[in-house]
């Protein structure tokens, strides 16, 4: 059943808001959003712009190389520690099961196949996910 989302000044939700979506999506929660869009949209454009002209650099035939300033970096000689003892043989009964998963990754662009990090939540208000 679709609800309708709460309205601000800035944002109007047009996808269709089941009552779960209306749970989070609050006035505070849409508020929140266009304070940080018009925080981060100047960045974000301007980081688009830079992306598409390396791209054009790239459609031209450049290759892309890394920063001359993290060269040392690169050619300094790496050591890592003796590996403990104890994790010298190591079985696969000792891995434990992943049981959360990272909601950004999981995102699909279609709004009613959005896990629902609220129900998730309150499944398990003590887990570390």
């Amino acid at each position: 059943m679709a609800i309708s989302a709460p309205k601000t000044q800035d944002i109007t939700v047009t996808g269709r808001v089941t009552a779960e979506f209306a749970q989070i999506l609050t006035t505070e929660a849409l508020d929140f959003i266009a304070k940080l869009h018009r925080q981060f949209e100047p960045r974000r454009e301007e980081l688009l712009a830079r992306r598409a002209a390396r791209q054009k650099d790239f459609d031209a035939g450049k290759l892309p190389d890394f920063l001359p300033e993290t060269r040392q970096v690169r050619e300094n000689e790496w050591r890592i520690a003796a590996q403990p003892k104890d994790r010298q043989r190591r079985s696969a009964s000792e891995s434990r099961p992943i049981r959360c998963t990272n909601i950004a990754d999981s995102s699909l662009p279609i709004w009613e196949e959005m896990p629902r990090p609220n129900s998730i939540c309150r499944a398990r208000p003590h887990s570390n996910c």
